[in-house]
């Protein structure tokens, strides 16, 4: 065989190689699409955006309130529903204050928040203390908006939360700033 049909083949087999090898990838590369779009489908959730906080404290009377909005929307194709939503005040490690939530104009406690899919729902809840339950709220570090889905996962949200803020002295500037381009100040300092 002559040294240019030897170079020939091997070219061939090299190029095949190389073919079969950006074939197998190329597969690879669409199974692994095709996973992690099937997994994103899977794993639908649910948006939610609290607003309009409001705490309001009379502790002489021995009752709290705090009312806030939040819009709910459902990714999946199908419907489903939050029970046992309610607001939980933290405190400083010791358990939470639980307020069962309602809609403005009911006095019934809210059971379930119905989710239709794929579509905002919202919503103005408010929750009502009182004695040892409104003490407890004085001092919390945060309050959460939580509920239960139908397969029995929690669901939470923050609505608020207190940090502890240290104020520190302001600092004092050396020199004031010139905002003037730079040959101007070559200018300036050359006494021109």
């Amino acid at each position: 065989m002559s040294p240019e049909a030897t170079m020939t083949l091997y070219g061939v087999l090299a190029g095949g190689a190389i073919a079969m090898s950006g074939g197998v990838l190329a597969t690879l590369g669409i199974l692994v699409g095709m996973f992690i779009q099937r997994r994103r489908r899977e794993h639908k959730e649910v948006r939610c955006v609290v607003s309009g906080w409001d705490l309001t404290e009379a502790m002489p009377l021995g009752w709290a309130a705090c009312s806030f909005e939040v819009e709910l929307f459902n990714e999946e194709i199908s419907p489903t529903g939050l029970r046992g939503v309610r607001v939980e005040f933290i405190g400083n490690g010791e358990r939470p204050a639980v307020g069962r939530l309602r809609l403005p104009a009911s006095t019934e406690v809210l059971g379930v928040m119905n989710l239709p899919p794929q579509r905002w729902e919202r919503a103005t809840l408010h929750a009502f203390f009182e004695g040892e339950e409104a003490r407890e709220l004085v001092g919390f570090r945060r309050a959460d908006f939580v509920g239960y889905f139908p397969s029995g996962k929690e669901f939470r949200r923050k609505i608020v939360e207190r940090k502890n803020f240290v104020a520190a002295r302001k600092k004092g500037h050396i020199g004031q700033r010139v905002y003037a381009p730079w040959w101007s100040k070559t200018a300036a300092r050359n006494g021109s």
